[in-house]
């Protein structure tokens, strides 16, 4: 073979080398902008998703209602915070027992402190569908008038029948300048609502975030 021969040869590998080496080295490179953008994009939705005070600033704002002074809680033994809310009747903390169904539980109510104790006790909604409960009630919280009987200054027995079954009980103590009303429905529990009602805390961002 001639020298000629020689290089046009070379020529053509070189050429065939650059065929096979620049698509991976395209991709590769396509391959690490991309993933540089999606760990981005990541640690900005981690960022933005598990900042509880975040959480917390967007739901004060779809709740302008609710005077922030009642946003407060209790530390109730042997439940779990299922979700709060907030509306004119003030702001709730639903709290469920181990193994209960949707229209069990119990309620922790704060309201101004001149509220009547008597006149809207929360509640729990019972299934009322059949084997398919109606996702807009089933274990939505409604309020239901109560009997009320003095224990103290400043607190009070509730018993309130909002369906047939077994009566929510409860307890409503004024303190530290609001109405904290404690309600429940299960048979097999009973509660010292005094001590719950001694353990009632305001809820900073991060904390509400928490619940949330």
């Amino acid at each position: 073979m001639t020298m000629r021969g020689l290089d046009d040869q070379a020529d053509r590998r070189a050429a065939d080398m650059r065929k096979k080496t620049t698509p991976f080295a395209t991709r590769g490179s396509r391959f690490a902008a991309l993933t540089a953008t999606g760990l981005a994009a990541l640690v900005l939705n981690a960022c933005a998703g598990g900042d509880p005070s975040a959480s917390a600033a967007d739901w004060r704002r779809s709740h302008d209602d609710v005077d922030r002074a009642l946003m407060r809680t209790v530390n109730w033994p042997g439940t779990r915070v299922s979700r709060v809310e907030g509306d004119a009747h003030g702001f709730r903390t639903v709290l469920k027992f181990p193994g209960d169904d949707s229209d069990m539980g119990a309620i922790a109510l704060v309201e101004p402190a001149g509220t009547n104790p008597c006149a809207a006790v929360p509640y729990l909604v019972a299934d009322t569908g059949g084997y398919q409960p109606d996702p807009s009630t089933y274990g939505a919280t409604d309020f239901a008038s109560a009997s009320c009987t003095p224990v103290g200054t400043g607190a009070w027995q509730l018993v309130s029948y909002p369906h047939q079954g077994d009566p929510w009980t409860g307890y409503a103590e004024r303190r530290d300048g609001v109405m904290l009303i404690l309600t429940t429905y299960d048979d097999w529990t009973d509660p010292d609502f005094k001590a719950i009602a001694a353990t009632m805390h305001a809820l900073d961002d991060r904390q509400l975030g928490s619940l949330l």
